[in-house]
């Protein structure tokens, strides 16, 4: 994103200054809005929880909740392998946070350690649907 747009000397103003680059950032900017219209309509314990979705000066924001446990990633990158039970109890609450939104039909698409975020219960947390796409029943 920060290819596609200037900073303006003096002011400090940033611009989008081709049509194509408004373009990007327009494309970019309807993906955010739909990430945060799919977290939105999700109401489960192991799916980030989106506090506020609000636009102020032509920018579209989404707040949500603080969770202060950092990523399952980085947690196995300092502890080494998880100790089994551990391991199953975060398969089995990001596996029943995925049943929740295939009800809901909606795809994450990018399940990994870095997308899941720790409580501080020690619970695992889904984030970035970015990718995440809706689909029909069938299909």
């Amino acid at each position: 994103m920060k290819d596609t747009c200037e900073r303006e000397e003096g002011t400090g103003k940033i611009t989008v200054p081709s049509q194509e680059s408004r373009a990007l950032v327009e494309l970019y900017r309807k993906k955010f809005v739909k990430e945060a219209k799919n977290l939105a309509q999700m109401n489960h314990p192991h799916i980030v929880k989106v506090v506020d979705v609000f636009e102020e000066n032509d920018t579209v924001y989404y707040v949500m909740q603080y969770l202060s446990g950092g990523s399952l990633s980085d947690y196995v990158k300092l502890h080494g392998a998880l100790d089994e039970a551990i391991a199953i109890k975060y398969i089995q609450q990001i596996g029943s946070a995925l049943e929740y939104m295939h009800q809901k039909h909606i795809c994450h698409y990018d399940v990994k350690p870095s997308n899941i975020l720790l409580d501080d219960k020690g619970g695992a947390i889904l984030i970035d649907f970015g990718i995440s796409k809706g689909y029909t029943e069938e299909g």
